[in-house]
């Protein structure tokens, strides 16, 4: 999948939400969205992800995270994320990409979660989880509990469909 589908979604989107009544502004927004998109539209949606992910850390840190190199008028905010962070928010969306994939197992799962939990204390681990699409600000044990679960149910669904269509 890649972002033009997502553009093509939101198109058909527009196209309800204007049957449906919806004011200019709604409509005006998703157009926005629809045309921002448009720089990206080749890109598959685990490539674009991490695009967001590296403009999250810019946006927050104000550091372009590849270079390393700070701009000279700005300074990190005193807040940001360390590099570690980072990396693991950024491994955790790949890997909600790939799980899909036949070589990659629920061994990589509990891995990778098992790495987390040693490796970052429970703010770090909750950055990740946040970076992840979820809200609140539950236990370490419980944060890590639920993006494994968000993981395993993205490979326990895609066997299944494999297995009905196969």
């Amino acid at each position: 999948m890649i972002v033009l589908d997502i553009q093509e979604f939101l198109r058909d989107m527009s196209r309800l939400v204007i049957a449906a009544g919806a004011s200019r502004p709604v409509q005006s927004e998703l157009e926005r969205v629809y045309e921002s998109l448009e720089p990206f539209k080749t890109l598959t949606l685990g490539a674009f992800a991490d695009f967001l992910v590296l403009a999250e850390t810019y946006r927050t840190t104000d550091v372009i995270p590849d270079s390393g190199a700070k701009s000279a008028t700005r300074k990190a905010k005193p807040n940001a994320p360390p590099a570690d962070v980072e990396t693991y928010a950024t491994r955790i969306l790949q890997l909600y990409e790939d799980v899909i994939q036949e070589t990659v197992g629920y061994d990589a799962i509990d891995s990778f979660i098992e790495e987390m939990n040693k490796k970052l204390n429970k703010e770090e681990v909750l950055t990740v989880y946040h970076r992840f699409q979820f809200t609140g600000k539950p236990t370490k044990g419980k944060a890590l509990e639920a993006m494994k679960h968000k993981l395993y149910q993205r490979k326990g669904s895609f066997q299944t469909a494999e297995a009905i269509n196969g």
